[in-house]
């Protein structure tokens, strides 16, 4: 389940908006009352396990993740 949310959260095209996938995970979410802020810390934690387990990490690596789950990120704040 990590892995399907971490492939759809990093793919979210902000352009185009978000597919069928992200819609039903937005929905899921705000039926299951999940507050913005775990949003944040979720991303959070995620980094510092990346940091924890990734020997190149470095702050290029954290920025870059950051970068790309953000939109995604974002879609879910705003849709709950």
């Amino acid at each position: 389940m990590l892995l399907m949310s971490l492939v759809h959260v990093a793919s979210f095209d902000p352009i185009h908006g978000p597919d069928a996938i992200m819609k039903r995970l937005a929905i899921r979410h705000r039926d299951l009352h999940v507050l913005s802020h775990l949003y944040r810390l979720w991303l959070e934690s995620l980094l510092d396990t990346v940091k924890a387990y990734d020997p190149e990490y470095d702050q290029d690596v954290r920025e870059a993740w950051r970068r790309i789950l953000t939109p995604g990120i974002e879609f879910m704040v705003l849709d709950s």
